[in-house]
């Protein structure tokens, strides 16, 4: 779960992300907001707690349309995201973009273009994302609410709810509208004025709950990737591997293929099957000449089967309309070397006919009149394709009127359609590595008198040197929560640079997680009154996380896809540690496993409302079981 950021002052160079030429400081008498400017209020709260400026004129320009990278790269420094050092070898936004990805704010592929213009949808999504706030399943009474894209519409409802949003005077919200600076202003001011109410709620909760609300961090993201469907392929091959004549690469379900009659084919290749069967049939004119059974592979681009499979023709048949007997010799007279006597329609013979001075005659029965004999191809379906022609003349006496083979024209290249038959539908599975529960968050400071009742007044700074001077790290009061690994790094942590102590001693504690995620005390510092306020710094040796790992961790699977709803989603999956698995889990499903570094998870069979779903995005989560520790 994504924890809202206590409030930060982000001091921004605003000409460096919003607009050009801006002035880098922050001007509150603003030429172009007059006192009757609707958003002047969350103009000059944003503008005095520098996270925006104006220009160098003195101008705000609040109708000013803000970018996706801009609105991102505010939103992100305000919650206190890390944020990578370098910039990943993309534009000066990318690791804004990045650290957004990773904490939530945004989902891969919401976003084709970081540098469009931000929409007022979009940015209530983030910012509602940014509370840690869920969607709300109210319906929407905006008078717009059918131009509402299903994918906003939760995050718009939560929004209004808690009043980041209004909507405009007419009732509606206008939700593809570019949005503008000053609206920006009014829902960032709204959100920092939210957090707060929240923040101040909690102050008088025990350390217990407050540590659970406020540090611990109950979801962590272990695996995240896009799942593309991979269409259904196989391909065509004349050799038994596959590898050396490919004829057709990538058939999804039928394809025309010209080849030799007698040629042997395989099939293979096969992608996106997941494992299922399927059958390939040979068609001739639209007849089906043969059929493959390809069986289910258990490894992706095999099942290559020889062609015996697919058969190659297994007789030639002569075909004619006349009752006439006939005879094939391989001398021009017949009396020599007859290979077959007597043929009439439908004799079956031998391919080896079919070359060069082969001769018909020896014709009976004809009547005195020619007629044409048709040379088909025989498979095993009993299906027939003609090869060749040939036309005998009537001859002058039975028996005669021997014909030279010229008259034998045949071709054995045809053409031919493969076609699938019971293709498996697209595979839509996914393999995920989990990563190792490996997350070192902020701490969270407590400071109290020496009875143990809180201290608001106190102020207080952390340092990595005993001087104070060097290494400075936060400044801290009461509930006070500090990002960054420092007080995790093994350097010892000092505290000190007391005010409003009245010289009177206090405590501090501190709060944080360990490396898996769980909450653990860090430690305690007594810091001693002093005689002169601003010194007393003490090193906090006690300030060294504990390591706490949990024997059991739930894992939660997350399953989004643009446009559906995600409580319409189920899904199938194969869990590596102990071979479990789930058939048609409902999404945000939980798995109970042991702490397993290795584990991985396979998703398939993903669908919504019963249709499988060829593209979607998969997050898996690692919830902790919640653990305390306190140091009184």
């Amino acid at each position: 779960m994504k924890r809202a950021a206590t409030i930060l002052m982000i001091i921004m160079v605003f000409s460096m992300l919003f607009l050009p030429n801006s002035a880098a400081y922050a001007k509150t008498n603003l030429t172009d907001i007059s006192n009757k400017h609707w958003a002047k209020g969350y103009i000059n709260d944003l503008v005095d707690k520098k996270v925006f400026t104006g220009y160098e004129d003195n101008s705000f320009r609040p109708d000013n349309y803000i970018k996706v990278s801009e609105f991102t790269t505010v939103l992100v420094k305000h919650l206190g995201y890390q944020v990578s050092t370098s910039s990943d070898g993309g534009k000066w936004y990318t690791r804004y973009i990045n650290s957004a990805i990773t904490n939530g704010l945004i989902k891969n592929g919401e976003f084709s273009n970081y540098e469009a213009y931000i929409s007022r949808a979009e940015m209530a999504r983030m910012i509602v994302r940014g509370l840690n706030e869920s969607p709300s399943k109210n319906q929407l009474t905006f008078v717009d609410k059918n131009d509402i894209k299903e994918a906003f519409k939760g995050y718009i409802k939560r929004a209004s709810e808690i009043k980041i949003i209004n909507g405009y005077g007419d009732k509606s919200f206008k939700p593809d509208n570019n949005a503008t600076r000053s609206e920006s202003c009014k829902m960032l001011s709204v959100m920092i004025n939210y957090e707060q109410s929240i923040k101040n709620k909690r102050q008088d909760r025990p350390i217990e709950e407050s540590l659970n609300q406020d540090i611990r961090k109950t979801e962590i993201l272990v695996a995240e990737a896009n799942a593309v469907a991979e269409d259904f392929s196989f391909d065509v091959s004349k050799d038994v591997s596959g590898s050396d004549y490919t004829v057709l690469d990538d058939v999804t379900s039928e394809e025309r293929i010209s080849m030799n009659v007698f040629d042997k084919l395989y099939i293979g290749g096969s992608k996106g099957n997941d494992g299922e069967s399927y059958d390939v049939g040979l068609y001739y004119n639209g007849e089906e000449v043969d059929s493959v059974y390809v069986n289910g592979s258990p490894s992706e681009g095999q099942n290559y089967r020889e062609s015996d499979n697919f058969d190659t023709p297994t007789a030639l048949v002569w075909r004619t309309s006349s009752s006439a007997q006939f005879s094939i010799a391989e001398d021009k007279s017949g009396k020599d070397t007859k290979y077959y006597e007597n043929l009439t329609n439908g004799s079956r013979t031998g391919f080896d006919v079919l070359r060069n001075n082969m001769y018909i005659g020896g014709v009976k029965d004809h009547n005195g009149y020619g007629f044409t004999l048709s040379i088909n191809v025989r498979y095993q379906s009993g299906a027939e394709i003609p090869v060749g022609s040939v036309y005998v003349y009537p001859g002058s006496m039975p028996g005669e009127g021997w014909r030279a083979s010229e008259n034998i024209s045949y071709n054995k290249e045809k053409n031919f359609v493969i076609k699938v038959s019971n293709a498996p539908k697209s595979d839509n599975k996914k393999e995920l590595e989990l990563q190792e529960v490996n997350y070192i968050g902020p701490a969270l400071f407590k400071i109290t008198d020496t009875d143990g009742n809180p201290n608001n007044d106190i102020t207080a700074k952390i340092v990595a040197d005993i001087s104070g001077k060097d290494y400075e790290l936060g400044t801290i009061k009461n509930d006070t929560v500090v990002n960054g690994t420092h007080l995790y790094d093994g350097r010892g942590v000092y505290a000190g640079g007391s005010e409003g102590n009245v010289y009177l001693p206090y405590k501090i504690y501190a709060f944080g997680i360990d490396e898996h995620g769980t909450p653990i005390t860090l430690g305690k510092i007594d810091v001693a009154g002093s005689p002169l306020q601003g010194q007393n710094y003490r090193e906090s040796k006690n300030m060294e996380p504990k390591k706490i790992i949990p024997d059991e961790i739930t894992y939660k699977i997350v399953i989004s896809s643009d446009n559906v709803d995600e409580d319409d989603i189920t899904f199938s999956a194969k869990f590596s540690n102990d071979n479990r698995s789930i058939s048609n889990a409902k999404n945000h499903y939980k798995y109970d496993a042991e702490y397993d570094n290795d584990l991985s998870v396979s998703i398939y069979n993903v669908k919504a409302n019963g249709n499988k779903l060829n593209k979607y995005y998969v997050r898996v989560y690692a919830e902790l079981p919640e653990i305390y520790e306190f140091v009184k």
